[in-house]
C-alpha cells in the first residue's frame, strides 16, 4: 500500500494534507488529544459522499483518543474504507468499517485480501481504541437522531 495509489486521483497530495493534522496532533511530540477537543477534522475522501459527513465526526474522535488512531483511520479512510451500517449479527443497526473495493486500486483498495492484511498490522494493535471510539461514535449518531 503506497500513500499515492491509496489517496488515487481523489486530488491533493495525502503527505501534505496529512502534515497539517499531524502537525495538530503534536507531530513528533506526540501531543494527546486534547488538543484538538472541538476541532473537526475533515474528510480526506469528501468524494465518497454517502459516509462523508460521519467521517468527519469519526476522525475528530479518533483524534482526540490517540494520534497512532487517528493516523491509521485517516489512512485507511484515504485507501476507501467506509462506515456503513451492519445489517445483521450482535452489530446489526451499529456503524462498522468495510472497505471499498477497486480491482485497479485507483480509488479504494484492490481486494479484500489486502484490506485484511493492512487491518491485521494496523488496526489490530490499536482495536481496544478503536471499538472504543466505535462505541462513542455510534452513541452519538443514536442521540442524534
Amino acid at each position: 500500500m503506497t500513500l499515492n495509489r491509496c489517496h488515487g486521483k481523489t486530488g491533493g497530495d495525502f503527505v501534505s494534507r496529512f502534515s497539517r493534522f499531524d502537525a495538530m496532533l503534536g507531530g513528533e511530540g506526540g501531543h494527546k488529544g486534547a488538543e484538538v477537543k472541538n476541532t473537526l477534522i475533515p474528510d480526506p475522501r469528501p468524494d465518497l459522499t454517502e459516509d462523508s459527513y460521519f467521517w468527519i465526526k469519526f476522525l475528530t474522535l479518533a483524534a482526540e483518543e490517540s494520534r497512532p488512531l487517528f493516523k491509521a483511520l485517516h489512512g485507511f479512510r484515504c485507501c476507501g474504507t467506509r462506515l456503513v451500517k451492519a445489517t445483521s449479527g450482535q452489530l446489526a443497526g451499529l456503524y462498522v468499517l468495510r472497505p471499498d473495493v477497486d480491482p485497479s486500486g485507483d480509488r479504494a483498495w484492490t481486494s479484500l485480501d489486502e484490506y485484511e492484511k493492512w487491518k491485521t498490522k494496523y488496526l489490530k494493535p490499536l482495536e481496544p481504541q478503536l471499538l472504543k471510539v466505535l462505541e462513542q461514535f455510534n452513541q452519538r449518531v443514536r442521540e442524534s437522531a
